[in-house]
């Protein structure tokens, strides 16, 4: 699956970033409600970030964790199976100026060795993905100190 991300960055990283009031900008407002709307839920479940850490299951571009850095969190770490996506992640965290706070792993979440828990835990648009749910979900857990917020699909 991660090839299909390498090849296809482009694309799941307009969907928040694409320019204003562009073409791009208004079909994915129209058709990609559901991607839109669990991040919005996500930010708002995880609102008292300030000082808190963050891992980013599947964190694509890194839109999510780059927010949560913006908004506060003290630590922000983002996995994903495909490396294009972590190189963009790297690249947009370095440019809004959050590269300090977040870090973009190229790696298996199940076999990653984490150091320690997190504050929150997030997995959006990752469970389509998943070969075995309940050992994700058990390892998720174990990660996560506060609150866990995860997409199905």
């Amino acid at each position: 699956m991660s090839g299909y991300f390498d090849v296809h960055r482009g694309d799941w990283d307009a969907i928040y970033s694409a320019r204003v009031g562009s073409l791009r900008w208004r079909m994915n407002r129209r058709f990609r409600k559901a991607v839109l709307g669990r991040m919005a839920f996500t930010l708002e479940a995880f609102s008292d970030i300030a000082g808190a850490s963050v891992l980013d299951v599947g964190c694509g571009t890194g839109e999510l964790g780059i927010r949560l850095a913006e908004l506060g969190a003290a630590r922000v770490v983002g996995i994903d199976s495909a490396a294009e996506m972590v190189r963009t992640a790297t690249e947009h965290a370095e440019r809004r100026g959050v590269a300090g706070t977040c870090r973009f792993i190229h790696g298996n979440f199940l076999t990653h060795p984490f150091e320690g828990a997190f504050t929150y835990t997030a997995a959006l648009g990752v469970m389509d993905y998943v070969a075995d749910a309940p050992a994700f979900l058990r390892r998720m857990w174990s990660l996560t100190e506060r609150h866990m917020s995860v997409s199905f699909p």
